[in-house]
């Protein structure tokens, strides 16, 4: 039969059907060819920058451990305490304050001849000292010797992980020198801090993943799955009990399928669409896709929020354009959101270390701050007070306290933050001088105006704070370490001598 002979509605049948195929298989080629591989490239290189990001965390976490190990390994007075165990650097320097403050879970010392002149060990989470264990300084005969092929004459940290006791660590180890880091013979030094939970915390508030570690003796065979939550992990062996230290990441984004269920339910309904549209229904549909598409071209040169849905005449564009802008806005909260949590305490709502370390920083390198204190503030006798009041009065306790801290502290450039558990800090920058004492006096005064009672005070009625402070001047040498090195100091004399007082010392 001649296809002159067909009837229109046949021959538009025919070329409907034939378009909807063409498009079929245009579409499916293209999404196989292009847009597929390119989402699901872009994906996984989502994934290796997570990956990489994790993996950058733990560098870092090193890189701290390392620089506080070359704080205390470079150091004569460590040197001579490897070599006779000066009793009053144990005391000082050495003491269980150190670890809990510098996030350390063990501390062992070596003397030339390889045998323990020191060893202790601080649980974190149980915010007490346990025992060392008989076993753990034997533990790292293997690095010690690998410590003794390092030179003598400068200083090298060796910094890895191990896995011990089921759980996973780092450790820096390096030869003990004098103060100019030259004479390296005078034995060994071990940092120990734990990876959980507070690099696992770092890492999901800085990077938002989902991270777990665990200790294996093989490394299982993982297997990635389409449409659900990738995993990826990262191994490292430990070369002392040859035991894997397993880390999972739980991805920001799934590997996609090829087609998902309602996009190709959206391709039939369009397919079929073509094939019962005439033409003149066609045209009458592409009018309100060609306004849309002019809005939003407009919205992308302007850089302006999406047109208003009245601007629409179709409900399905009006919904479009409500959800954009509900979308965008909810995006931009969340950032600021995400970004306000990582640099403040949840419980006081004050700066954290990390914003503490940024802001300290940046005014010690301002040439505009002449004047700079470091203040350390603890709360005294307070385990008593959580112990008999409760933690949750423990906590209103806290959040009281950091409101009242800084009361009536008038300076140019301010900070406080929550170090840790009932452990404050304070840094006042100014271009001015200012007394540091009369600060510290203010801080005393407002914490005996706020009038918490606490009944198992040693010292006072109600809650009272030691204050150990640092006070340094443009030229200083201190740093951001130095200070809550010094500041920390000058608070344990004032536990020593018997709390709810303050010492303040000339920086260098």
């Amino acid at each position: 039969m001649s296809v002159s002979n067909w009837s229109m509605r046949t021959l538009s049948g025919l070329m409907s059907f034939v378009i909807v195929v063409m498009f079929l298989c245009a579409y499916f080629v293209f999404k196989f060819f292009w847009s597929y591989d390119k989402a699901l490239a872009q994906i996984e290189s989502i994934h290796e920058r997570e990956l990489q990001q994790v993996n950058t965390m733990l560098t870092l976490a090193k890189d701290d451990l390392e620089g506080k190990l070359s704080d205390y390994a470079a150091w004569d007075s460590m040197a001579e305490f490897a070599s006779d165990g000066n009793e009053a650097f144990r005391k000082d320097d050495l003491n269980i304050h150190t670890l809990s403050s510098m996030g350390l879970e063990g501390v062992i010392v070596f003397n030339k001849d390889k045998e323990t002149v020191y060893s202790r060990r601080y649980d974190h989470i149980q915010e007490k000292e346990v025992l060392m264990g008989k076993e753990l300084p034997s533990y790292f005969d293997l690095l010690l010797h690998k410590a003794e092929q390092t030179p003598v004459d400068k200083l090298n940290a060796l910094t890895g992980l191990i896995a011990f006791e089921e759980h996973a660590y780092i450790y820096s180890l390096a030869r003990i020198c004098n103060s100019e880091a030259l004479e390296c013979n005078n034995g060994f030094l071990i940092f120990i801090a734990p990876l959980e939970p507070d690099y696992l915390q770092l890492v999901e508030k800085t990077t938002g993943l989902e991270v777990s570690i665990r200790t294996l003796k093989t490394i299982p065979v993982f297997h990635h799955e389409h449409g659900s939550s990738a995993e990826s992990y990262l191994n490292y062996l430990d070369p002392i009990s040859n035991i894997n230290i397993n880390i999972k990441i739980i991805h920001s984004i799934i590997r996609p399928t090829f087609i998902e269920v309602d996009e190709l339910s959206v391709v039939i309904g369009f397919s079929l669409t073509l094939f019962l549209m005439n033409m003149l229904l066609v045209h009458k549909l592409t009018a309100p896709i060609k306004q849309a598409r002019k809005a939003l071209i407009e919205f992308a040169q302007q850089g302006k929020t999406l047109p208003d849905d009245q601007q629409f005449v179709s409900k399905e564009m009006k919904q479009f354009s409500m959800t954009i802008n509900k979308l965008v806005n909810e995006i931009d909260a969340s950032r600021k959101e995400l970004k306000w949590q990582s640099e403040h305490d949840f419980l006081t709502g004050l700066a954290n270390k990390r914003l503490l370390e940024k802001l300290t920083t940046k005014w010690i390198d301002d040439p505009k701050v002449a004047y700079l204190t470091f203040f350390m503030i603890d709360i005294d006798y307070f385990k008593p007070y959580n112990d008999h009041y409760g933690h949750l009065a423990g906590d209103q306790a806290l959040e009281r306290v950091a409101k009242r801290l800084p009361k009536s502290i008038q300076i140019e450039k301010q900070v406080l933050a929550r170090f840790g558990g009932e452990e404050f800090c304070l840094v006042i920058a100014a271009s001015t001088p200012f007394d540091s004492l009369a600060i510290a006096k203010q801080i005393h005064m407002n914490m005996k105006t706020l009038g918490i009672l606490h009944e198992y005070s040693k010292v006072a009625e109600t809650l009272t704070v030691s204050v150990g402070g640092i006070q340094c001047v443009r030229g200083s040498t201190e740093n951001y370490q130095s200070l809550i090195h010094k500041a920390d100091i000058e608070l344990y004399k004032v536990k020593e001598n018997g709390r709810n007082g303050t010492s303040i010392i000339d920086g260098s």
